[in-house]
């Protein structure tokens, strides 16, 4: 005997009970889907707030990252073109730009211009961060040695982070991590 689906023995369309007793009819109720979709909300709102805790502080780790780069780029250059570079840091507008000191014999104080490229543009740090200096610049001689300076940034998690540029210290420039100026 062959049964086509939707249909009973006598070829008829079956009623509510034999579609039940057969298992035609399947699915979830109402109920139960809004069950699930009040789970997934609840379970979304509690992880959401770790998420933009997390993202904020990806951005101060990446700003950091940003700025150390800029500064071993800024010394790099020093020493191959002999000459002085700077990092300029404006905690006003949270920028921060690399320049070079033109060359002028005449002049015992250095003129700083753009550097050309894409590292003589001004950086911003991200809104969510806060840019502070205890100088506004840190200056990179051609004989590898450095000026001193602190560059701190604070994201709206408190949790900090200074990057610091050592001279006589094997020129080192390092970041600490929750640093408090």
């Amino acid at each position: 005997m062959i049964l086509r689906i939707g249909t009973n023995k006598k070829g008829r369309a079956p009623n509510k009970t034999l579609l039940l007793n057969y298992g035609f009819c399947s699915g979830f109720t109402l109920l139960e889907l809004l069950i699930v979709v009040f789970l997934i909300a609840v379970t979304l709102g509690l992880s959401l707030p770790l998420f933009r805790k997390t993202f904020t502080d990806m951005k101060l780790t990446s700003a950091v990252s940003d700025i150390v780069s800029l500064m071993r780029y800024g010394q790099e250059r020093a020493i191959v073109e002999a000459a002085v570079f700077r990092l300029n840091v404006d905690e006003v507008h949270g920028e921060y730009w690399l320049t070079k000191a033109k060359k002028e014999e005449a002049k015992t104080i250095a003129v700083f211009e753009a550097v050309p490229g894409r590292f003589g543009k001004r950086y911003r740090v991200p809104e969510e961060l806060t840019l502070s200096s205890e100088e506004n610049t840190v200056d990179f001689y051609p004989d590898g040695e450095m000026s001193q300076g602190k560059i701190t940034l604070e994201n709206t998690n408190k949790k900090s982070s200074a990057i610091v540029a050592t001279p006589n210290v094997a020129n080192a420039i390092s970041i600490i991590e929750n640093a408090r100026q």
